[in-house]
């Protein structure tokens, strides 16, 4: 957010390049710092989460998929301690937590029109992060899952398909790459898929989701994940697709 005169600022896990900054802009403009690891913490406590602070002790459990959401959820609830205008309990912001809904960020497509293509067994997830960190985080979360993993990718001509690509070429399968109907910046499947080979990873190409989506039913293994990815734009068509 924006630094304020007289307003904390509440910071979570940074780079310590961008934690410094954060920190040197505070100082100047007196804003109390409220940093994780030393005004607040969080940690994993019997397969639950576990905040602490001067003021608030805690646990919770994000209902949004994948680890760094625990670092999210940990700052939200930092946030929520630095507005005294406001009260809120441990079990309301529990609550809140589990009942966050983010679509496109690791969303699960349950949507007969598309699930009703794939065999049972085989999950089909949305995520539209379309960066390096955003495909770290995607490799990060199905790095953990233990399951053969595909993936449908469409990106912008303005993204860095090898450094989107970079972190997951060790946890993914097959990748099908597809464009982004309807944008006219969208990235070609040929550059998807030369970006992929220079990775090493095994590709195709499709003209559609729904196409990409026929040729991994044909061969995927079961149980397995399929996660349609690389854009917010794609993942918002395959959204209204479904409504």
């Amino acid at each position: 957010g924006i630094l304020k005169e007289g307003r904390s600022c509440v910071i979570g896990r940074q780079t310590q390049e961008a934690e410094n900054v954060l920190e040197n802009t505070a100082q100047k403009i007196s804003s109390p710092l409220y940093r994780l690891g030393k005004e607040w913490h969080w940690e994993m406590e019997n397969n639950k989460a576990k905040y602490e602070s001067a003021t608030r002790s805690m646990h919770f459990m994000p209902a949004l998929a994948g680890l760094h959401q625990f670092d999210n959820a940990a700052t939200a609830i930092a946030c929520l301690d630095q507005l005294p205008q406001f009260t809120f309990s441990n079990e309301q912001i529990e609550v809140g937590l589990m009942q966050t809904k983010w679509p496109a960020r690791l969303q699960k497509l349950e949507h007969a029109k598309l699930s009703n293509i794939l065999p049972a067994g085989i999950e089909l997830w949305l995520d539209g992060g379309h960066n390096p960190q955003g495909g770290e985080m995607l490799a990060e979360w199905l790095s953990g899952q233990q399951k053969p993993a595909y993936l449908i990718c469409g990106l912008m001509g303005t993204k860095d398909a090898g450094g989107y690509l970079t972190p997951l070429t060790s946890c993914i399968a097959e990748l099908v790459a597809v464009p982004i109907p309807g944008e006219v910046q969208s990235q070609k499947p040929e550059q998807i898929w030369k970006s992929a080979i220079e990775l090493g990873i095994a590709v195709t190409a499709a003209t559609s989701v729904e196409n990409a989506l026929q040729t991994l039913a044909s061969r995927a293994k079961t149980p397995s994940i399929i996660c349609i990815c690389g854009s917010l734009s794609l993942a918002g068509k395959v959204l209204a697709s479904l409504e």
